[in-house]
């Protein structure tokens, strides 16, 4: 097997982990745990942001639901992101945004149950429906693309 660089970031504190490429548009997505943010590379190399700092955690997983034009991103407070506080280390969420504009289309958080949460990778069903692993609880959970989104964090 051998491979070959398909994108380059120059930013080194970025920290990527999730990716997913729509084919629409022939760009790629790339999640920044450090940034807090999304990154849009498109099919000239341009590099732009999708989802500021200000508005999510750490971004882990990342999805393209190429049929309804949406990205879904999982993202968790974890210490190694920019503006970290001890107190938001609980806090989990999925994130949707339209593709084309860029616009946030809704969020949702895990039961609260009490215990921790950390959404991780993510695949897109047929129906539009995420389906998210939870590496602290041990279980997936499921978000349906139709469920009100609740108000963006301020």
């Amino acid at each position: 097997m051998t491979s070959r660089r398909l994108i380059t970031l120059d930013n080194a504190e970025l920290y990527p982990e999730g990716m997913d490429y729509d084919p629409k548009t022939r760009s790629w997505f790339v999640a920044s745990i450090r940034k807090r943010k999304i990154v849009r590379v498109d099919r000239r190399g341009r590099v732009s942001d999708l989802g500021a700092s200000d508005s999510l955690d750490a971004v882990l997983g990342a999805r393209v639901d190429a049929k309804r034009r949406v990205l879904w991103v999982t993202t968790r407070a974890l210490p190694q992101m920019a503006g970290f506080r001890a107190e938001d280390s609980s806090r989990a969420e999925v994130v949707a945004f339209d593709l084309e504009s860029g616009r946030l289309l809704g969020r949702g958080r895990p039961p609260a149950d009490g215990a921790g949460h950390l959404f991780g990778d993510l695949v897109i069903h047929s129906s539009g429906d995420a389906y998210l692993s939870d590496s602290e609880t041990r279980r997936p959970d499921h978000f349906g693309h139709r469920a009100r989104p609740s108000p963006p964090r301020r």
